[in-house]
């Protein structure tokens, strides 16, 4: 705090629950706020996916998987789906959650699938040791992909849902080419 205050980068910093961290590897200058509004629109654009609807969510993770190339996408009707919300060459639950999920969801995504399907689950927030454990389950079980929260926005972002990227890039010089 001390060097803080001095205008310095600070040698630390807190990451959370309990966490410090070193700084060394933190950008600076304009390259350290460009980071850091960044990670703002990252927040907002979490917040603004947890005020969709539930319809209107699996219609976002439907466009994202199409546009990751995935063929033959298309949204369940809402409702008595047994828990699919978006079949594909994948079978996909999208959960709209902020507590983790739970080993009993992958469980119940695994019985739903046919012979040769594959799994794939898509939160906003993560998973439970129980929920990743089961998804990695030997080969003799139908695999399950899980994708978090924070995966979810940097795959937003790769492919411009919800978020456009300017044309500011930041130039910086290499000292050892002079």
């Amino acid at each position: 705090q001390r060097r803080e205050k001095q205008g310095k980068i600070p040698r630390f910093e807190k990451l959370g629950n309990g966490m410090v961290g070193l700084t060394i590897w933190k950008s600076t200058g304009l390259e350290r706020h460009i980071d850091s509004f960044n990670d703002k629109q990252r927040k907002v654009l979490m917040e603004r996916m947890m005020q969709l609807n539930p319809q209107d969510f699996e219609e976002l993770i439907t466009t994202l998987l199409s546009k990751m190339g995935f063929s033959e996408v298309s949204r369940t009707p809402y409702g008595g789906d047994g828990g699919v919300d978006v079949r594909g060459i994948m079978t996909v639950q999208a959960k709209r959650w902020k507590a983790n999920v739970q080993s009993p969801v992958v469980q119940q995504l695994r019985g739903s699938l046919g012979t040769d399907e594959r799994g794939l689950i898509v939160t906003t927030s993560s998973f439970s040791k129980g929920a990743r454990d089961e998804a990695t389950r030997s080969s003799s079980h139908t695999p399950i992909d899980l994708i978090d929260g924070d995966q979810l926005v940097s795959l937003l972002v790769e492919y411009n849902l919800g978020v456009k990227k300017n044309r500011y890039q930041l130039l910086e010089l290499t000292p050892s080419f002079f």
